[in-house]
């Protein structure tokens, strides 16, 4: 192995929920990461059993020090995107990790954004990648259908559509359009195959997703004050290029990144997104090390 395993555990919060939590590398920069809706099938620490975090973040682990956090465990219904926020910042003072920077993916940001106000004393960098700060129609009805999903123990198709919603256009996947659509979520496979799909908590999901059709957090982006760089595809379809501009313009202090030709996985498939990561990384993070 070039680095260490990953290292998991979980912390139990003073009301008794507890926060996954999973660490990759051991570089010098520390960067704390803040997945999107997956979080709602499947926890951090359950993600490490599998090859799956390592193969996403290996090319990091050697320069970074990444933390990556869970929303709590259980939720309960009707919780804010804020209090996510405040649950991770106490997460992060109970491991003892910061200043750092904090990447939010997708359904991540929002509560990326409330830390950097809530905590700026530990968030000394924010990159806000492929995600929202308000959610429009479009993603309003990518949510709903979602959430629809989840309520009918769809998860074969729930796990398909947030896959191909995520590595298309331009992407392997595009190979399989065909097959996706007629096969994978049909009715014919899919009772077959949810039990198989179905995550560990069912109810997650829904109550994850659910504070999402509220967003908007327009009002707090002037107040953050670290540096942030806001980064994704042009051609989002969960999240539209427009609502990514939008964002960094509210940020005083915010740079924008927007690669043509990619989508919503621009994080994961994009080879010069760890390079630009590793540079603000080291803008943000170094000089004061």
């Amino acid at each position: 192995m070039l680095f260490p395993l990953p290292a998991s555990g979980r912390l139990t919060t003073p009301d008794g929920a507890q926060i996954p939590y999973t660490q990759i590398g051991e570089g010098p920069l520390p960067v704390v990461l803040i997945l999107g809706v997956n979080d709602g099938l499947d926890t951090v620490d359950m993600l490490t059993i599998t090859p799956l975090l390592i193969w996403l973040y290996s090319p990091r682990a050697r320069s970074q020090r990444l933390l990556c956090l869970s929303r709590r465990q259980p939720i309960p219904p009707g919780y804010r995107v804020e209090q996510h926020a405040e649950d991770l910042l106490w997460a992060l003072k109970q491991l003892q990790w910061g200043p750092t920077v904090v990447e939010g993916l997708s359904a991540g940001g929002p509560i990326a954004q409330w830390m950097a106000v809530k905590g700026s004393d530990l968030v000394r960098g924010l990159i806000l990648s492929s995600c929202p700060h308000y959610a429009n129609e479009h993603t309003q009805a990518l949510c709903h259908s979602w959430i629809g999903q989840a309520q009918r123990g769809e998860w074969a198709a729930l796990r398909w559509s947030l896959t191909y919603y995520t590595f298309t256009p331009n992407y392997w996947l595009e190979i399989l359009d065909p097959f996706a659509k007629t096969f994978w979520p049909s009715a014919l496979v899919g009772p077959f195959l949810d039990p198989i799909r179905k995550p560990r908590y069912p109810e997650r999901f829904e109550r994850l997703v659910t504070p999402l059709l509220s967003l908007d957090n327009r009002s707090i982006l002037p107040t953050i004050g670290c540096p942030t760089l806001v980064i994704g595809g042009e051609e989002d379809r969960v999240i539209d290029a427009s609502v990514q501009r939008e964002m960094a313009q509210l940020i005083p202090n915010s740079r924008l990144k927007i690669y043509p030709g990619y989508g919503h996985g621009n994080s994961f498939v994009n080879p010069d997104y760890p390079q630009e990561v590793e540079r603000f990384l080291r803008e943000v993070i170094a000089p004061t090390r």
